[in-house]
């Protein structure tokens, strides 16, 4: 008798561990996809923030100094490749922790002072070495511009000649030359060349 009350008390026991561990791998496997989840919605709403969800042994007393060591990764979101250089440490990050850092990038990104600039995150933080990410987006579409009394047309990086017009600055009439001396975008070829056409006929 006694034999079976151990027997069953053995596996109560062994079914009591059994399912605690079962209840312990749901939980986990729920809540870490639901961190997941959560990091991924953080990054896409705010990918300045990006650090901000991978601790990389950071304390908040770290700080970026003089000697910190500065590391430029940039992203050409048309090919998908990572340049990276190591250019002169910039006075704005002497002095900050990492979240000033990250408000500062934010604030960078929102003054759009870099006109291919898409995003801005902080790969990593520590007082030895921050790594920054910039997304560079090429300019689209063209440009219809006025050069030495001609109207020509660039690329969206205004520098790589696409096209010249042969149409002379006294052709235009005054707003079309105004408009041209300011510069007109246009988004792609059917665009340009509708334009072209409407300012000479």
């Amino acid at each position: 008798m006694k034999k079976l009350l151990y027997g069953a008390g053995f596996g109560f026991l062994a079914f009591v561990f059994v399912m605690a561990y079962y209840g312990c791998y749901y939980y986990a496997k729920n809540n870490i996809n639901n961190d997941v989840r959560t990091i991924d919605r953080t990054i896409n709403e705010n990918p300045a923030v990006l650090d901000n969800t991978r601790e990389a042994a950071n304390t908040d007393s770290a700080l970026v100094s003089k000697d910190t060591k500065y590391i430029l990764e940039t992203y050409d979101s048309e090919t998908g490749k990572i340049t990276n250089t190591e250019p002169a440490l910039p006075a704005d990050y002497i002095g900050m922790n990492r979240e000033e850092l990250v408000e500062y990038l934010k604030n960078y990104l929102s003054s759009n002072s870099e006109n291919n600039l898409k995003n801005i995150q902080l790969i990593s933080f520590s007082t030895s070495g921050i790594v920054i990410r910039k997304t560079i987006e090429k300019p689209s579409g063209y440009w219809i511009l006025m050069d030495e009394n001609e109207v020509k047309v660039y690329k969206g990086d205004k520098e790589t000649l696409y096209l010249e017009t042969g149409i002379g600055a006294q052709e235009l009439e005054t707003y079309d030359r105004n408009k041209v001396l300011e510069g007109v975008h246009v988004k792609d070829l059917d665009s340009l060349y509708k334009y072209l056409e409407t300012i000479t006929s």
